[in-house]
């Protein structure tokens, strides 16, 4: 096999009362711009893990994946390789707590009404296109199995369908 890298990382996609939860990176190539909070998985940790604790590190809401609603593949150059998963998820409290952003990768973290988000131009272009298939109903979302895989014999095995 040829040297491929691979980059995987997961984006929480949280509602609450017709708002979406961003947060405004502070570097990159999406420096000053909106986006989901979200980043790269660590060894050893499966997607639901990762955009937990990333949830929780940039905007200290929790939250719970329902499933996966988008994914993302993009070719960065002739040996990388780059896919994103976005998870749907759920708030773990009723609190409605206001998003705290970690003042270090994030300079804001805040719920948006999705009519701001869908026309602001500094909203990344991917947010907007999946939020626009969410709120056109045209989103589906794919949900982990419940148990563990019979004929499985790895260490820790998730699937979702």
């Amino acid at each position: 096999m040829n040297n491929l890298n691979k980059i995987i990382g997961v984006g929480g996609f949280i509602v609450r009362d017709n708002s979406l939860l961003l947060v405004k990176q502070s570097y990159g190539d999406f420096k000053g711009m909106w986006m989901l909070p979200g980043g790269h998985i660590e060894p050893k940790e499966h997607l639901a893990e990762a955009v937990i604790r990333e949830v929780r590190e940039e905007t200290d809401i929790s939250a719970v994946p329902d499933g996966i609603i988008a994914v993302r593949s993009k070719i960065i150059d002739e040996s990388t390789t780059d896919v994103y998963m976005i998870l749907k998820m759920h708030e773990s409290s009723e609190l409605n707590e206001a998003p705290v952003c970690d003042g270090d990768e994030i300079t804001e973290a805040t719920f948006i009404p999705f009519a701001d988000v869908l026309n602001d131009h500094n909203v990344v272009g991917l947010v907007r296109g999946i939020l626009k298939e969410y709120v056109d109903g045209n989103s589906v979302l794919i949900e982990q199995l419940k148990y563990r895989l019979p004929d499985s014999d790895h260490i820790d095995y998730q699937v979702y369908v």
